[in-house]
């Protein structure tokens, strides 16, 4: 069943990260597919919804941490660069999935052309994955800025700098100050006026790149108490959510930058369940589990990428037959599971050919 047996040298609590961040991103895909987006952000249900998916939304920014938590140290060099190799295939093979479920459960028509428009576009789920080969190329570079720093105070000066172009914009520069009691329904004008400069808001996944490293290399620093971590974290996303509730209240929700990938509040969330995950005691953690979370942990980018087939096929039926947006959220527990399953099942199988592809390579290269 599985791919790689568990090393017990492995730091579990990294797959353990990348576990929740990949569920996290089928569960937030979940509000994207039940037409979320599209219904008045109004009641009870909606309430909780809104604070649920705020939750998740820690998904991308802990891949982006993670990814400086463990490649701080990477230096510029020919072997670097083959690092990328297996996100590359992966990709290719998932997008073939994809585009065979267009072909044959959706009847349409491909053309060797349209498929690799298909791959270079970077279409469906793929946003990621054009954004990560920037920042894979770019890893040497920023570590050389990060590690000639002089110390502690200078990279959390970085830091605090990357927040400031990337985060604080987010916080001050989503308010109406010309609208009449716009305090009041905040839904009723999106006309914000800048108060600091907004033009780097884009880089974001540096600011998460240089925490992850800041956390790895000064991580005693961060010996919150594990209860206290937790409570910090749920805390804040009920306070986060409630915000995000607050400026849609009464209107189709609105995404604005304070509830996207790089806004405070994402920023909070990510970084008080980074290091709460992080410090998960597992040294009583059953061998199965641990090796349920590290073959769920080297199939996560699958499945990431091939849940957008699932969701195409078990979403339309769902609203279907639940009219109501607020009446499909119990079906959360039923079909982001299931979703999960599947695309796990499937990424299986792109890894099995991903190994084989790989062996011949290998073999292929030491031939010539």
């Amino acid at each position: 069943m599985f791919l790689t047996r568990y090393n017990a040298k492995r730091n579990i609590n990294l797959d353990i990260i990348r576990t929740v961040a990949v569920f996290s991103v089928l569960s937030v895909h979940f509000f994207l597919n039940t037409e979320f987006y599209n219904t008045p952000i109004l009641g009870k249900k909606l309430y909780a919804a809104t604070i649920i998916r705020t939750g998740f939304m820690v998904c991308v920014p802990l891949f982006l941490v993670l990814t400086g938590y463990l490649m701080n140290k990477k230096k510029l060099s020919k072997a670097y660069y083959s690092g990328i190799k297996k996100t590359i295939i992966i990709y290719i093979l998932s997008t073939l999935c994809i585009i065979a479920f267009h072909a044959i459960i959706l009847n349409e028509q491909f053309t060797l052309f349209d498929v690799l428009i298909n791959i270079t576009s970077f279409k469906q789920y793929s946003w990621y994955i054009e954004m990560y080969i920037g920042l894979f190329l770019l890893i040497p570079f920023l570590n050389l800025i990060y590690n000639n720093l002089s110390g502690k105070k200078e990279k959390l000066i970085l830091i605090l700098t990357l927040l400031t172009l990337t985060t604080l914009p987010s916080l001050l520069n989503t308010f109406d100050f010309t609208t009449s009691h716009w305090l009041f329904n905040p839904a009723s004008s999106v006309n914000y006026q800048k108060l600091v400069p907004a033009w780097w808001v884009n880089l974001y996944p540096l600011t998460y790149y240089f925490i992850g490293a800041f956390i790895q290399e000064y991580q005693d620093d961060f010996r919150i108490p594990l209860k206290c971590n937790f409570m910090l974290f749920c805390v804040s996303v009920i306070l986060m959510g409630s915000y995000s509730y607050y400026r849609s209240y009464n209107s189709n929700f609105i995404w604005g930058s304070w509830c996207s990938w790089g806004g405070f509040e994402n920023v909070i969330t990510t970084v008080l369940l980074f290091i709460f995950l992080l410090r998960i005691k597992t040294e009583k953690m059953p061998y199965i589990i641990k090796q349920c979370f590290f073959t769920i942990s080297e199939l996560s980018l699958g499945i990431y990428l091939v849940s957008w087939i699932f969701d195409q096929y078990n979403y339309p039926k769902l609203n279907q037959l639940i009219p109501e947006t607020a009446d499909r959220l119990l079906y959360y527990f039923l079909i982001v599971p299931l979703n999960f399953l599947l695309s796990l099942v499937l990424s299986w199988l792109i890894n099995l050919i991903y190994t084989a592809l790989n062996k011949l390579l290998i073999t292929l290269t030491r031939k010539t």
